[in-house]
Formats: structure tokens, sequence, C-alpha cells
């Protein structure tokens, strides 16, 4: 199947983690709404020649050997985007787990929410989440690249993210 026109959807383990696969300089994990954004970023990391892979987990038990192969097939550059709080959040657990078993060659970079309690005007939510841009710059950081100016994200179809609500 393909998404967007470009990208191989491939499934590890049967049909229970969708990662969507070419030649990766960086592995970019996305939990919950923040896959979106993820998925954003990698299609406009590609137009700055930039390869990622997305990794989207979906369940838990996190699926170890799953993403310990793809962050490594990536070189061990890591970026993970949450809508959880990074204190004792999932993206917590996958960057403990790369550095447990050793496969980071650069310091993983956790996009999260700040602490403290969700916002409740719109304004002030577009300020709080992690964004696509915030993914672009955070693997332009891990792979040493220069930022660069805003690059426009292209919205693709809300159908591919299902949940949470």
């Amino acid at each position: 199947k393909t998404y967007g026109g470009t990208k191989e959807i491939y499934w590890g383990r049967g049909a229970h983690y969708p990662v969507f696969l070419n030649r990766p300089q960086v592995a970019i994990v996305g939990f919950s709404a923040a896959l979106k954004d993820c998925i954003e970023a990698m299609y406009a990391l590609e137009r700055l020649g930039i390869e990622s892979v997305v990794i989207d987990p979906q369940a838990l038990p996190l699926p170890r050997d799953f993403i310990l192969s793809l962050v490594k097939r990536a070189g061990g550059r890591l970026v993970v985007a949450d809508t959880g709080h990074a204190t004792c959040g999932l993206s917590a657990e996958v960057i403990a787990l790369c550095a447990e078993e050793g496969v980071l060659t650069t310091p993983a970079i956790r996009l999260t929410p700040p602490f403290y309690p969700c916002p409740t005007s719109a304004f002030l939510e577009q300020r709080w989440y992690v964004t696509a841009q915030d993914i672009i710059d955070a693997v332009c950081e891990v792979l040493g690249k220069p930022l660069p100016a805003t690059v426009a994200v292209q919205q693709e179809p809300e159908a591919l993210f299902k949940g949470p609500f």
C-alpha cells in the first residue's frame, strides 16, 4: 500500500505496528496525536533531503525488538514525540530502552508538552502541543544540520489518525 503516493507502508509484527520505511537518517517515534505531526514532518524532511523512519508503537507493552532494529537502521539517531508529559511517560520509556541497549549514537531528543496543565484556549493550545515544525527542528539538531527556515508542512489527511477519542 502507499500513503500520499510516495511511501510504502510496512507492518511489523502482524498488523499491530505500522511503520513508514525508507532509507532513514533518523528514527522518529510518535505516540497518539503526535503521530500525525511526525508523518507531516517526515514528508517535509524529505523535501529537505532528509530521510526518516516514523515508528508508531500503538500498544503496550512496547515492541522492543521492533523499535531497537529501526533505531539501529537509522544510525542510532532518535527523536520521540509524545502528547504526554516527559516525566514517567512513553517517550521516557523509548529513550531508556534505546539507551540501555546501547543503540544511540547521539543524544536522543524528547518532544513533549511542558509540565503544566493543558491550556483551555485554542490560542494557548497551539503553543502547548508538539508541532511538525518542532519535530523538523529536533531532527536537524540530532543530525547536526543547520535549522532550516520554517518549512511548509503539508497537512496530510486527517483520516490517518484514528484515536484516541
